[in-house]
């Protein structure tokens, strides 16, 4: 709730001031600039999240979700909330760590990346994707880990999130970010 309230002070804000709102680095409390207040936030969430008990619900994690990906103010959100997403599936001490139930990766990756703008994909976006889509599709059997090495193949040609793979190659505004998919589908092939 506090995300969201916050969220639309934000825009009903943006609104009144026009495009001049959406450049300035202040929040609505003058102390911290916007992504401060967005960061800390989520900075909460994970640390909440991971020494508690209790997990976000698939419902939850759509509002963040939307809240910064979906109805971002500026392109500083989606970065975060890539980046935040990232490190709540963690590998520490060789085991992956997730702050999620298991069912989120895939709900995350299937209902919500697989179906972004590809416009809106930035790098910690797409090392996010790379992650979910690999993990996942190894877990499909879709993908094969070569003995020994960290090295992937395909055992077959419908993986999960292949199209918007494909997608990322043809259609991201940023080359660095089609070239990152274009390596990807090098490697996997």
């Amino acid at each position: 709730d506090d995300l969201v309230g916050y969220k639309k002070e934000e825009a009903v804000k943006a609104d009144e001031e026009g495009n001049d709102k959406k450049k300035s680095k202040k929040g609505h409390d003058a102390r911290f600039s916007h992504m401060d207040h967005i960061k800390t936030r989520l900075d909460f969430l994970q640390f909440f999240l991971s020494y508690g008990s209790l997990q976000l619900s698939v419902e939850q994690v759509d509002i963040v979700w939307d809240s910064l990906i979906v109805d971002a103010l500026v392109p500083e959100e989606c970065e975060a909330c890539f980046s935040w997403l990232e490190r709540c599936s963690v590998v520490k001490d060789g085991v992956r760590r997730f702050v999620f139930d298991k069912g989120m990766m895939q709900h995350l990756f299937v209902e919500k990346m697989a179906n972004m703008d590809c416009q809106v994909l930035t790098r910690a976006g797409f090392n996010l994707f790379q992650r979910y889509l690999l993990a996942i599709n190894e877990k499909k059997d879709k993908l094969k880990r070569v003995s020994g090495t960290h090295n992937m193949y395909v055992v077959t040609t419908n993986i999960v999130g292949g199209d918007h793979l494909w997608a990322v190659v043809l259609d991201a505004n940023d080359n660095d970010m089609s070239c990152m998919a274009i390596t990807l589908l090098n490697d996997l092939h």
